[in-house]
């Protein structure tokens, strides 16, 4: 997906900040241990070529209001902030491969379309002329 959306301009990528600072905590530890590739730098190199919409972390008032709606069916309240960023973005894609966490239940309740990766590229090639 990542090597898709900087082949397809018309695929904007929207990153919450909640995900970001995850997804660099998660390279730090895997620069850590391996010493094949600067992972860090590839990710920021990534970042520099797509299309890009950054979501800042929602205040602690948003995760409030929304929470009672979505806590019911979000399996881990760490995942709280990133939900309520994409509530705020409406993205027309959350894409998320851990589907016992991002669900039907979450999509139906935040009103997003929730796919896995593979879903959303199933839907983008049947979608092709």
């Amino acid at each position: 997906m990542l090597i898709l959306a900087t082949h397809l301009p018309q695929i904007t990528i929207v990153l919450a900040d909640a995900v970001h600072q995850e997804a660099q905590r998660a390279l730090a530890r895997k620069a850590a241990i391996s010493a094949t590739a600067d992972v860090e730098a590839v990710y920021a190199g990534w970042l520099a070529r797509v299309r890009l919409e950054r979501w800042p972390r929602p205040t602690e008032q948003e995760i409030a209001r929304l929470a009672p709606a979505i806590l019911p069916v979000l399996r881990h309240v760490n995942d709280l902030p990133v939900v309520v960023s994409a509530v705020a973005a409406q993205p027309d894609y959350v894409l998320f491969t851990n589907v016992a966490h991002w669900g039907p239940a979450l999509a139906v309740r935040t009103n997003l379309r929730i796919q896995t990766p593979h879903q959303f590229l199933e839907a983008l090639v049947a979608d092709r002329p």
